[in-house]
């Protein structure tokens, strides 16, 4: 088998499809900085060739894009035996296994699910896994080709992958030609064991009993170089997993600068409209006020039209009562007269007691009739005034200009609009309140009404803003809400 690329999608730190090849013959070196994804790309590979695509657990999760609910892809293209073959699998949600190959110059579908796994696994190993991930046991030649992080050093080979190299060595020696290569076998044996079987000693002995007393010194040192490594690997793991985890955070900081950035945005035109508001506010306290004065104004008008209807009633009856009022001053006029007379009888001593009295009756009536006939001509003059008194307000009455009906619809719209906007306001702002249990300093940094105040024991403190609300309360606590 000789791998021809990879290519890797939804899998860690990679979202993007992400291809790595083509590959040639001849050795392959990927270089990178640390915590890049190279180990993710060597892990994809061992995934897409040993294990199978229904494989559940935690540890084909943690293959999953932290905080994405994506499903993870990966596709190697290989050769073996002179064919092209390029197999597909998608991990934990809409599984699927697709092993193609090549038929005149394109890929075409050859094998599918557990069929394709079982196929490309059986190309390096005979020992598969039970459930769950493979392990280094189960990778057949894998084993002494791959190196994973955090797992360097050989311990020990799986029992199918020994057989197979004693069965490959014994063909080598079987085969007719091997005789030059038993003698140099022999020669090689002979420097280091004597014919029975043990190390050679004195003047020939061999490198590998100096080497004994060094042996467990340095088994020892490497047990601790092993223990190191382990823990450099560990380390380095999780150094990968939090630079993801810093590159996905990154990510969601960029989303969250951009919700930041948009808040702002209508924090502003927030403010806008509150400059707008109260600019409204102003324009309907002085329409509200216009309103008044104009409605007071009516009121008076409506108030003169009475009491000019009323004076002009008035003046019907006093102007039906005239002919009469002037009939009966004639007869009084008359009578006056006829009591002159009378009265110039009686001073004459003429004529006798009855008559004089009869006379003086008719002067009384006479004085009487004068005081009436003055209280008229001054009722008269009242009249007069007031008709021209009524004259005036209707001049005045014309010079007023009255809000037509459309007029008063604004008003009433603006009026409307401004209980509007004062709801929208109450429901936008937010409202803190404090009730402290002794008196206290409360400093509203962020609100109305801002500055420094004092609060009596159990009397409440409320604070309004938008979008937030800032109160420190020295030596107690800064509450934001």
């Amino acid at each position: 088998m000789i791998v021809r690329s990879i290519t890797v999608e939804n899998w860690r730190c990679y979202l993007n499809p992400l291809t790595v090849g083509p590959f040639d013959e001849r050795l392959n070196v990927i270089h990178a900085p640390n915590a890049t994804g190279k180990s993710t790309l060597f892990e994809a590979l061992r995934r897409a060739l040993m294990d199978g695509h229904r494989v559940t657990g935690e540890a084909v999760e943690a293959i999953r894009p932290w905080g994405r609910d994506l499903a993870p892809r990966v596709t190697v293209e290989f050769s073996h035996d002179g064919a092209e073959y390029r197999i597909t699998k998608r991990f934990l949600r809409n599984q699927e296994s697709v092993l193609e190959r090549k038929e005149k110059g394109r890929f075409v579908r050859w094998k599918e699910g557990p069929g394709a796994d079982e196929w490309v696994r059986s190309l390096l190993s005979k020992n598969p896994p039970g459930r769950g991930l493979s392990r280094a046991e189960n990778w057949g030649l894998g084993q002494i080709l791959w190196a994973p992080q955090g797992a360097l050093s050989l311990v020990g080979l799986s029992g199918d992958l020994v057989n197979d190299i004693r069965a490959s060595l014994g063909a080598q020696l079987a085969h007719p030609g091997s005789g030059a290569l038993e003698k140099r076998i022999e020669e090689l044996y002979g420097q280091v064991f004597t014919s029975t079987g043990k190390y050679r000693t004195g003047r020939d002995e061999a490198m590998v009993v100096r080497l004994q007393n060094r042996l467990k010194e340095i088994r020892d040192r490497l047990q601790g170089a092993r223990e190191r490594l382990l823990k450099f690997e560990e380390i380095s793991r999780k150094i990968e997993e939090l630079r993801q985890r810093r590159t996905q955070a990154e990510r969601e900081a960029e989303g969250l600068s951009k919700i930041l950035q948009s808040a702002r945005s209508k924090a502003d035109e927030y403010r806008a409209l509150l400059s707008e508001e109260a600019q409204r506010r102003k324009e309907v306290e002085e329409s509200q006020k216009q309103y008044e004065d104009l409605k007071e104004r009516i009121d008076r008008i409506q108030t003169a039209r009475k009491e000019l209807a009323e004076a002009q009633q008035q003046i019907r009856v006093l102007e039906e009562k005239i002919p009469t009022v002037e009939r009966e001053i004639e007869t009084w006029q008359r009578e006056s007269a006829q009591a002159r007379a009378a009265w110039e009888d009686i001073r004459r001593g003429r004529g006798d007691v009855d008559k004089r009295q009869t006379m003086a009756e008719e002067a009384r009536a006479f004085v009487e009739n004068e005081k009436k006939l003055s209280d008229l001509r001054q009722r008269l003059k009242s009249i007069q005034a007031a008709q021209q008194a009524l004259e005036e307000l209707e001049r005045q009455q014309a010079a007023l200009l009255a809000p037509d009906a459309r007029t008063l619809k604004k008003i009433r719209e603006a009026l409307s609009a401004r209980e509007e906007a004062l709801r929208n306001i109450r429901a936008a702002l937010i409202t803190l309140e404090i009730v402290p249990d002794r008196e206290t300093t409360a400093e509203v940094i962020e609100g109305e009404p801002p500055g420094s105040r004092t609060v009596p024991r159990g009397t409440p403190l409320q604070v309004q803003g938008s979008p937030q609300v800032v109160v420190h309360l020295p030596g107690v606590a800064r509450l934001r809400a």
